[in-house]
């Protein structure tokens, strides 16, 4: 494979390729003014699909579009926010709230889930705080590349989450858009640094907002068993699927999934629009991510209108109690966790049906009460 290779510095002006009829380019921007001072983005693009990736937030990424439909949802936070100006540790652990608005971001890598501490963790890293750190530290070793064999553009870089007598972790990304398609791969690499095992949390939080967001959008997941995070989430339980119009003062449902696979070969968190004729479709491993999460947070569109769907190593539960579970990983010294997983945009009723319709006949258990293993009782 033949590969094209340019540093992010080197990156002064928008590189353009082609490859028949297809025309990719590779862009980069750096913010200025308030919050988003110094914020890197890269923008990848082919004719069906542009995704802007943010190496100063842990190489998560901000939004795009596909077939000229935008990706992603609008957060109050507006505006990417620079890492220093997230105090993870503000509102009791919840700071990581202050700056999340992305269309994916990395919850992990040490730690996700709710704050509070951990008592057979590292002293140094109590209290935990929400969803980890991954996303707010800034990737180093950025750099575009272009694959001259097929014409896909991607990005790769390093985010290093560690500190003394704490996790010694890294994390690679790579994305990588094909030349024509409505779709984008993401492949992640975990290295444990240390001289020690290394427990390791991953959840991809990918938040999804209209048009594929409406009333009489339909949620679709590969799994054997649902079940609510929370008595709230258990209120609404016989219609996890169903999506709502959005409703000033909703109060958030979580609903945790053991993800199987379709007979397509990979597992599928979908969302769909009303008409069927309109989805983001989250295609992966379920022996890798072999959990799920999916967020549902109808509020006003002032507020966040917007499902989460989160393949996930484990459930987003505080680290304790999935260690109690059996459920975390555990890398030896100096090995790896790969995990990858693939972004499309459909546009054809059939597929969308197909697929909604292959999810369904699992026919997963459904747990009516929170508990039972999935989250604490």
């Amino acid at each position: 494979m033949s590969r094209r290779v340019i540093s992010l510095h080197e990156l002064t002006e928008p590189v353009h390729w082609e490859v028949g009829n297809s025309l990719s380019s590779i862009s980069r921007t750096t913010l200025t003014g308030g919050v988003s001072e110094g914020v890197e983005l890269v923008t990848l693009k082919n004719p069906s699909i542009e995704i802007s990736v943010i190496p100063t937030r842990g190489m998560g990424l901000l939004g795009g579009a596909a077939l000229g439909y935008p990706l992603g949802w609008q957060s109050p936070v507006q505006r990417p926010v620079h890492p220093s100006f997230v105090d993870l540790s503000a509102s009791n652990g919840l700071g990581w709230l202050t700056g999340f608005n992305e269309f994916l971001c990395r919850c992990g890598i040490g730690w996700n889930g709710p704050p509070g501490d951990d008592d057979e963790g590292s002293p140094v890293e109590n209290p935990l705080t929400l969803h980890g750190r991954i996303a707010n530290i800034p990737a180093d070793n950025v750099s575009l590349f272009i694959d001259e064999s097929d014409g896909s553009v991607g990005i790769t870089g390093q985010v290093r989450e560690c500190g003394l007598f704490g996790t010694n972790l890294t994390l690679e990304v790579e994305y990588r858009l094909p030349a024509e398609e409505p779709r984008f791969h993401v492949r992640d690499v975990i290295t444990n640094d240390a001289s020690r095992p290394a427990e390791v949390e991953l959840l991809y939080h990918i938040n999804v907002g209209p048009p594929f967001l409406e009333d009489g959008s339909v949620i679709a997941v590969s799994a054997d068993a649902v079940a609510p995070r929370d008595p709230r989430a258990a209120e609404g339980i016989e219609d996890w699927s169903k999506c709502g119009p959005p409703e000033s003062g909703f109060a958030e449902q979580a609903y945790y999934f053991n993800t199987s696979r379709l007979p397509t070969g990979h597992a599928a968190m979908v969302l769909a629009n009303r008409n069927r004729d309109l989805a983001v479709e989250v295609a992966f491993d379920p022996d890798v991510l072999p959990h799920g999460a999916v967020w549902k947070n109808t509020a006003a569109v002032e507020d966040g209108y917007v499902i989460g769907l989160e393949p996930a190593t484990d459930f987003p539960n505080h680290r304790s109690f999935e260690r109690a579970e059996g459920r975390l990983k555990s890398i030896a010294p100096g090995e790896q966790l790969v995990t990858e997983l693939s972004v499309s945009v459909l546009a054809s009723t059939d597929t969308i049906q197909n697929t909604i319709a292959a999810a369904e006949s699992l026919e997963p258990v459904i747990h009516r009460s929170a508990g039972n293993g999935f989250s604490p009782s």
